[in-house]
């Protein structure tokens, strides 16, 4: 039995052609659920990127308060004595509470 191979596969490819097509293709419902994930795909990569800005925009602002601090000759140079240990233990426990819920979400 020939194949009649479709031009718009590469010659290299034809030997994952199937030679019965599948009766129940549905080129249609295929395109569907292409759509449908890459829709999801990106709707979960805005909310990862939106709660990864969030963590990083929390630690910027901490640090820009800092800086601007020490550029007006604030009181301390020392990030421990600025922020406090509770402070930098809460910006820190943040980040790893943010590592943790990614983990346990895969």
């Amino acid at each position: 039995m020939k194949i009649k191979h479709d031009e718009r596969i590469d010659p290299q490819d034809w030997r994952f052609v199937p030679a019965d097509p599948d009766p129940d293709f549905d080129a249609d419902h295929n395109r569907q659920v292409i759509d449908r994930t890459i829709k999801k795909s990106e709707a979960y990569r805005r909310k990862k990127m939106r709660q990864f800005n969030e963590g990083v925009g929390q630690r910027s602002e901490a640090i820009a308060t800092y800086l601007q601090s020490v550029k007006a000759g604030g009181k301390t140079s020392d990030v421990d004595k600025f922020f406090g240990r509770r402070e930098l233990a809460r910006l820190r426990g943040q980040e790893v509470l943010g590592i943790i819920k990614n983990a346990t979400q895969k």
